[in-house]
């Protein structure tokens, strides 16, 4: 007990990082946030395409999005230029574009929310300030459920000093200045999910997979699907377990295996169905987005100073030497690693929107975080057999990632650099004046 007091008092002082920035963008700027406590931004742009499931469903009781109240609450709120968030079918029907994962996580502030407003006199509309703030505290507790669930995992894999480790890698990459600033976003939940995927498969590192774990998995893998489908991936590295265990249970675990495959798709099926009532379109991809599967913006997406992932996240490319460890370690799922990282970079860079709108060193790989620390955590806790001469560079070079990735969030969060004018000109420029706008 006195263990599981101390790891959540570290991800409480952890969460602080991300504490500023998050109250600074909801809010347009530090006076306000501690004036009015308005969290304007919460329910804006894809936002409100992510959220406006839950008052269709729970309050206007109106799935297909065919009342005024749409329209009223779009003038009343202004969360965006238009309505491109949602789609409308030739007859009438109208649905968001966006999955409802993030609806779905958001049930407990949505209620919550509700009864605040009918408590304190504010309209039961879904969208006044209570389920604002609501959405706020919820979300910044996911943030700590995740970061909680990494220390778990690192303590599961006799990590020494992970709460340092995970400190680094908070500031020596994007996270800080992205989920910090988007906390209420899907990016944020998917983080939370995927912490608990790799803390679930830490855990079996040391037991043996039972019925209540492939429960855990299979309800995880479910919600990944339906807030964003690129995410259960993740779950692959669960193969070789499952693999064994199929062998050892035989005809029993064959058809667990084949049950949870069923009950995963079951929530994924219902929102085509759902989407295709509507729409008459059998399609994950509403949006319309192109991908370019044969001209992928690879080193774009990795080292562009707009938004690469690597240029703006230095501490990942520590992965390439730390991976060695987790291949001794490890072997099928380092391989299974390998494969999903690779693939998920080929499909974020042939994407039409590699640089993900305005987004800070790609926002999108932060979802992938808990799962990418696992090298970099085996690399750390063999860092004590290197020469001293080496281990002097290694942490020379982790220090500077430190340094310079610090200096970057801070220009983000003030408007320095922007996540979408940044050329190598206009980088260095600021760069060189990190204090002050040229």
């Amino acid at each position: 007990m006195k263990i599981i007091r101390r790891d959540i008092v570290k991800a409480i002082c952890l969460s602080l990082i991300f504490l500023p920035g998050s109250l600074r963008y909801h809010n347009h700027n530090y006076k306000e946030a501690f004036k009015s406590w308005q969290f304007s931004k919460i329910f804006t742009w894809d936002n409100f395409g992510y959220y406006i499931w839950l008052p269709a469903f729970l309050i206007y009781h109106d799935p297909w999005l065919q009342g005024r109240w749409v329209e009223e609450i779009f003038t009343k709120y202004e969360p965006s230029e238009t309505l491109y968030q949602l789609k409308e079918s030739t007859s009438g029907k109208k649905v968001s574009i966006y999955h409802p994962g993030f609806s779905v996580v958001g049930i407990p502030a949505f209620i919550i929310g509700h009864l605040s407003a009918q408590i304190f006199n504010f309209d039961q509309d879904g969208f006044s300030k209570p389920y604002r703030i609501s959405f706020y505290v919820w979300f910044y507790f996911l943030l700590v459920f995740g970061l909680y669930f990494i220390i778990k995992t690192l303590n599961n894999l006799n990590i020494p000093g992970n709460y340092l480790l995970l400190f680094i890698i908070l500031v020596s990459s994007n996270i800080a200045a992205t989920l910090g600033m988007y906390i209420v976003t899907p990016h944020t939940i998917g983080f939370a999910l995927i912490s608990l995927v790799t803390y679930l498969w830490s855990k079996i590192q040391n037991l043996k997979i039972n019925i209540i774990i492939i429960f855990q998995i299979v309800i995880i893998a479910s919600l990944l699907l339906i807030l964003r489908p690129p995410l259960i991936l993740v779950c692959l590295i669960f193969a070789p377990t499952f693999f064994g265990y199929i062998i050892r249970e035989k005809l029993k675990g064959f058809f667990i295996f084949i049950f949870s495959l069923i009950i995963i798709s079951c929530p994924l099926l219902g929102l085509l169905l759902f989407w295709h009532s509507a729409t008459d379109t059998w399609t994950l991809n509403l949006h319309r987005e192109i991908f370019d599967w044969l001209n992928p913006k690879v080193t774009w997406f990795l080292f562009s100073p707009r938004n690469g992932w690597l240029f703006y996240s230095p501490i990942f490319l520590l992965l390439i030497p730390s991976w060695i460890y987790f291949y001794k370690r490890f072997k099928y799922e380092s391989i299974i690693f390998l494969l999903i990282l690779f693939f998920l970079i080929y499909l974020h860079s042939a994407w039409e929107c590699w640089h993900y709108g305005g987004g800070f060193g790609q926002r999108t790989m932060a979802d992938y975080y808990p799962f990418l620390i696992i090298p970099l955590a085996l690399g750390w806790q063999n860092l004590y057999k290197f020469k001293k001469s080496l281990k002097l560079v290694i942490l020379s070079l982790t220090l500077i990632f430190v340094l310079v990735n610090t200096i970057q969030s801070y220009q983000y969060f003030t408007g320095i650099l922007t996540s979408s004018q940044n050329t190598w000109e206009f980088y260095w420029c600021q760069f060189l004046n990190p204090f002050k706008k040229n």
